[in-house]
C-alpha cells in the first residue's frame, strides 16, 4: 500500500488534474450562491485548492483542509490560498465559524465518515450548509452492465483508496 499511497498523492498534487472538476465545482458554486451568497467556505479534502480558488474569486472567505501536506503546501505557496493540513476524520482547531462546507469526493476515502461529519457540524455556523459529492456506486455498476464496458480488475468500481461506497 505505500506504493499506492505515493501514486495517489502524486495524482492529487498535480493541480492540472483538478481542472477537470471545474464544471462540477462551478455548478456547485452556482447553487451555493443562491442559498448563501457569501461567508466562510471550508473545502474538506481540498488537495491543491482549485475549489478554494474558485470560491475565493466569487467573494467567499475560502479555506481548504487536506490530510496531505504536499498539495496543501503547493496551494499555499503557488496560489496564495488559505490551505491547512488536517488529520483524517477531523478538522483544524483554529477555524472561524463556517457557513458552508464542501466535500468533493471525500467521504468514500474516509475511514470514519460519522466522525468527520460530527467535526464538520461542530465547526459550522447554526444555519450552515453542507455540500457533499460522492461517486454513485449503483449508477456506475448499472452503466457498466448496460454498456458492457468493465474496466480491468474492476478498478473503476473498487478503487484501492475507496473505503466506502454510496448509492442514490
Amino acid at each position: 500500500l505505500p506504493e499506492a499511497r505515493r501514486v495517489h498523492t502524486a495524482a492529487l498534487f498535480d493541480y492540472r488534474k483538478q481542472l477537470h472538476h471545474d464544471a462540477n465545482y462551478r455548478a456547485g458554486l452556482h447553487a451555493l450562491r443562491r442559498l448563501q451568497p457569501g461567508g466562510v467556505l471550508l473545502d474538506v479534502g481540498c488537495a491543491g485548492g482549485r475549489f478554494v480558488q474558485l470560491a475565493g474569486a466569487l467573494g467567499y472567505q475560502a479555506i481548504g483542509v487536506d490530510i496531505d501536506e504536499a498539495p496543501v503546501r503547493w496551494g499555499r505557496e503557488e496560489l496564495d490560498l488559505d490551505l491547512r493540513r488536517a488529520a483524517p476524520d477531523s478538522l483544524p482547531d483554529n477555524l472561524p465559524p463556517v457557513d458552508i462546507v464542501s466535500l468533493w469526493n471525500v467521504l468514500e476515502h474516509v475511514a470514519d465518515p460519522p466522525a468527520l461529519l460530527r467535526a464538520i457540524r461542530a465547526a459550522m455556523a447554526p444555519e450552515g450548509l453542507l455540500l457533499v459529492d460522492v461517486p454513485n456506486f449503483a449508477f456506475r455498476l448499472a452503466a457498466a452492465r448496460f454498456t458492457g464496458v468493465y474496466e480491468p480488475a474492476q478498478q473503476r468500481f473498487f478503487p484501492y483508496d475507496h473505503l466506502n461506497h454510496f448509492t442514490a
